[in-house]
């Protein structure tokens, strides 16, 4: 993320002079606000790897970090964290293992069901929009998806 936001620093730049303001949207995970609930799985093989959590919490706080350092220069740094996904691997990977663990993990969630990759693009468009006029932008900040 580091390098790619470094190799997108003159586009942002341009972006800020043309039209006022830049955005960046990172990617990230529940699982770097909130451990996982390894109550939910048979084994550890069902969870995701121990280092997928550590780094999505690296990269809030490098969002927080970039949010610092370029919002001086009118570039908005934002993260977005989804739980569960209902993408292709999420689809597969609930095949592989018992149909229950599917059922326990919409159990966990809010909702009782898992977040379509529509409603993330969505989610990803409105951070961009984030702008008014009477109050600040928002930068540094982690939205659960």
């Amino acid at each position: 993320a580091f390098e790619s936001v470094r190799a997108a620093l003159p586009a942002l730049k341009a972006a800020v002079a043309a039209g006022g303001d830049a955005s960046v949207i990172n990617v990230s995970s529940i699982y770097g606000q909130v451990a996982p609930d390894g109550r939910l799985y048979d084994g550890r093989e069902q969870q995701s790897p121990f280092h997928y959590g550590p780094a999505k919490a690296a990269l809030e706080q490098l969002t927080r970090h970039l949010a610092a350092e370029l919002g001086p220069s009118k570039i908005r740094v934002n993260a977005l964290s989804p739980g569960y996904t209902e993408t292709f691997l999420v689809q597969e990977f609930f095949e592989k293992n018992d149909r229950s663990l599917r059922e326990q993990v919409l159990k966990a969630h809010a909702m009782g069901r898992m977040a379509q990759p529509k409603e993330i693009a969505n989610c990803i468009a409105s951070f961009c929009r984030m702008r008014r006029p009477s109050s600040p932008e928002p930068t540094g900040a982690s939205m659960a998806g």
